[in-house]
């Protein structure tokens, strides 16, 4: 399925529309919100927001995405750089609990939702804590941005090497970037990793306006 920007809102953000169908989808939720394909819901997959020598250093075997010409500038300068401009919507009472272009590390199980300040990210790089009861961790490293896992019984903290985390229990070490255990007694095993968005604390808001925060 191809999907091209349709210009169009939803709740404060640009929604994608596929090229097969015309159905209209949230780039947010990976929801169909109108069309022939009205409630499908494509599977969210993993990503990380990282600068690209640290990514091609990680991953050397990357394939890249050639632009068709040098992007120069950007359309949207004005708007990132305002403060102010944060959306058409405005939900005042989601502002004032922070700044509208505070940019945070969004999560959610289900109907439960967690955003995390990108400022507590860069002071506190790895942080416990529950979502729907369950135990999470958040960790960020320089070459694989922020991750988030389900830590199940594991008591996990941070390695010497900050591309790793041990578990109190065993010593097991588990790759950061993976949620793979790859020395120890639990070494092949996995942790269930939940896909992080990155986004301006309004945007995300809007569509879970009752996130607990971290911050």
């Amino acid at each position: 399925m191809t999907f091209i920007v349709s210009g169009r809102l939803w709740r404060n953000s640009m929604i994608m529309q596929d090229e097969q169908t015309g159905s209209y989808w949230s780039h947010i939720t990976g929801a169909a919100l109108l069309g022939e394909l009205k409630g499908t819901q494509l599977r969210s997959l993993t990503a990380v927001q990282t600068d690209w020598e640290k990514w091609y250093g990680a991953n050397p075997d990357t394939k890249v995405l050639k632009k068709e010409a040098e992007i120069r500038s950007s359309s949207y300068e004005g708007y990132f750089n305002d403060p102010r401009r944060t959306g058409i919507f405005r939900a005042r009472y989601l502002l004032d609990r922070l700044p509208g272009k505070e940019l945070v590390h969004g999560l959610h199980l289900g109907v439960h939702a967690l955003a995390v300040t990108d400022a507590l990210m860069e002071k506190k790089p790895f942080l416990r804590t529950r979502l729907n009861n369950i135990p999470i961790v958040l960790i960020r490293t320089n070459a694989d941005g922020v991750r988030a896992f389900e830590a199940g019984e594991h008591r996990l903290y941070p390695a010497a090497d900050e591309k790793y985390l041990r578990d109190e229990a065993t010593g097991s070490l588990w790759k950061a970037a993976t949620g793979r255990c790859v020395d120890g007694r639990l070494r092949g095993s996995a942790l269930k990793e939940i896909p992080v968005t990155v986004a301006y604390w309004f945007a995300w808001s809007n569509f879970y306006p009752n996130t607990l925060v971290l911050d």
